[in-house]
């Protein structure tokens, strides 16, 4: 039962125990066959779903459930709760391998199985439950909430602002960053020469990392001065797509936007990425949720672009009212990600946001400088 648990706790296969037969035989312990110590891992199971279950006995408990296509479809079901010494808790009660997506009508039966029939959530001790903000959970949600009408709907914050970063209107950029990201996804060879000239690593996208797209942007931004000759000098890396990069840089117009549009995405897109940044922490964030939403409604009104403003007064070359048109267009740029984050938190979201804006009235470095009545 050690060995196993062991090797469960490790992401082991039990499959090669045999393996470390030899030194796990070594103190005198003879160990059962591979079979029979795979017989019990369901025990396990059981064992585990019981300390679970007396773990958020009689407590509040929050829920988070997400789904994932990257290598597989798989359900993950996570409890969050506070044990007797304060301390924030998460356990994952279920872990579903699929063989297509769950639906709408299919979610909320997963969880009220897990919920009810196997760990004994009360209907009044769900206080919460977090999602993204799909159209099957949207579904979802309205069925379990008439189970647990007082649980509180948080759809996921760094989600819905992820979404609002990619609502950028910039098209000479998003035509440059995609063939920019393809150059470095077929091979090392590309990713090697970066390094060379640079001294550092190159900046890779990947769909299921969060803003990762924007952080090959700053990268870009704080070394555009190598871009150009990089591309230039290793003419055997990707002939098609490094010369759609270079027709851009050579094109006048097309190179003053892409400037225009690289500096403003990296400007607008800051506060947003360290919003999400933040909120995808483990501790207590209901304290400090509302503070870094709010800090992103101050990005917007104070609409601070310092790199667009000197792209666009070293383009202009000393014209006033061409560095005033480039900065117009740079922040229309921007625009259609600032008008979806507003209508997203001041009206999808709000009972949310109101809900972390009242808990602050809980959080002592807060309470004080917020002086209720």
């Amino acid at each position: 039962m050690k060995v196993v648990t062991t090797f469960l706790r490790a992401g082991v296969p039990v499959s090669k125990i045999d393996l470390f037969r030899p030194l796990l035989e070594d103190t005198g312990y003879r160990l059962a066959g591979r079979r029979t110590m795979s017989d019990l891992i369901p025990f396990i199971h059981q064992q585990e779903q019981k300390k679970i279950k007396s773990e958020i006995e009689g407590r509040k408990v929050s829920v988070i459930f997400d789904g994932t296509t990257r290598l597989g479809e798989a359900m993950a079901i996570i409890v969050r709760f506070v044990d007797t010494q304060w301390a924030i808790q998460q356990r994952l009660v279920r872990m579903q391998l699929l063989a297509k997506s769950l639906t709408g009508e299919q979610i909320p039966r997963e969880l009220l199985f897990v919920l009810q029939a196997q760990y004994g959530v009360a209907t009044d001790s769900l206080v919460a439950t977090m999602r993204d903000r799909a159209s099957v959970n949207n579904l979802a949600m309205s069925i379990l909430h008439v189970m647990y009408p007082q649980a509180l709907d948080i759809g996921c914050f760094s989600h819905t602002i992820d979404n609002a970063g990619s609502k950028f209107a910039t098209p000479v950029l998003d035509e440059f960053i995609s063939s920019w990201i393809c150059l470095f996804s077929h091979g090392p060879k590309a990713r090697v020469a970066w390094r060379s000239r640079t001294g550092i690593s190159v900046r890779t996208y990947s769909q299921t990392r969060w803003w990762s797209k924007w952080e090959v942007m700053k990268q870009i931004m704080d070394f555009y001065g190598d871009v150009q000759p990089f591309l230039e000098e290793n003419e055997d890396i990707g002939l098609a797509t490094r010369r759609k990069m270079l027709d851009i840089l050579h094109n006048h117009q097309k190179h003053a936007l892409l400037q225009i549009e690289l500096a403003v995405t990296v400007d607008g897109g800051l506060p947003l990425v360290q919003a999400t940044y933040r909120l995808e922490g483990d501790g207590p964030l209901v304290f400090t949720c509302f503070e870094e939403v709010d800090k992103v409604f101050q990005a917007i009104q104070v609409a601070y672009f310092p790199n667009l403003n000197r792209v666009a007064e070293r383009l202009s070359q000393g014209q006033s009212t061409v560095q005033q048109q480039l900065v117009q267009y740079g922040s229309s740029c921007a625009q259609p990600a600032f008008d979806y984050f507003l209508a997203k938190f001041q009206h999808d979201l709000k009972p949310a946001v109101d809900a972390f804006k009242a808990a602050r009235l809980f959080w002592p470095h807060k309470v004080s400088d917020l002086s209720p009545d």
